[in-house]
């Protein structure tokens, strides 16, 4: 049983990794794999619209109306360096947090979003995605402490 439930474990993360999911299985979270199993009510119900959107389409779209506002992006960002952090303040919905863009061994692109005590709040790609957008008149605030070491533990995990 361990090894089969090893290998679901595996698997479900896999499938995480390429869409994106706020449900992570076993170790006491919300979703457990024997509802799914067992069809339990409202679990496979349809989530909210905002998650059929296309995430390139929507983040081809952030990118869009931040070089409409202020053209120089289209030079400046290309040339960041490849490691950049920046803070701003949460939504009021979520608690402090790091959001890490990487990419996997499989070069796939992957968002990750801990919060400060190093425990993931969505894998969902576009609820970080939402997170993170902001203006660029947004002010930037210092970071936390952890701030670090949590990137670095959002890298191990994506």
């Amino acid at each position: 049983m361990k090894k089969l439930r090893d290998k679901l474990k595996h698997r479900i993360k896999e499938n995480a990794e390429v869409v994106g999911s706020d449900e992570v299985f076993f170790d006491g979270d919300p979703v457990n794999i024997e509802d799914l199993y067992n069809e339990k009510s409202g679990i496979l119900d349809e989530q909210d619209s905002e998650e059929d959107v296309d995430l390139s389409s929507y983040a081809y779209q952030i990118w869009k109306n931040a070089i409409d506002k202020q053209t120089e992006l289209k030079q400046i960002i290309p040339n960041m360096p490849n490691v950049v952090f920046s803070s701003k303040k949460a939504p009021q919905n979520i608690s402090e947090s790091v959001i890490v863009y990487t990419k996997t061994p499989q070069n796939n692109d992957v968002l990750t979003q801990l919060d400060i005590k190093g425990k993931i709040i969505t894998q969902s790609q576009f609820t970080i995605l939402k997170t993170a957008e902001c203006d660029p008149e947004e002010p930037t605030l210092p970071r936390f402490r952890r701030h670090h070491e949590l990137v670095k533990e959002a890298v191990k995990v994506a």
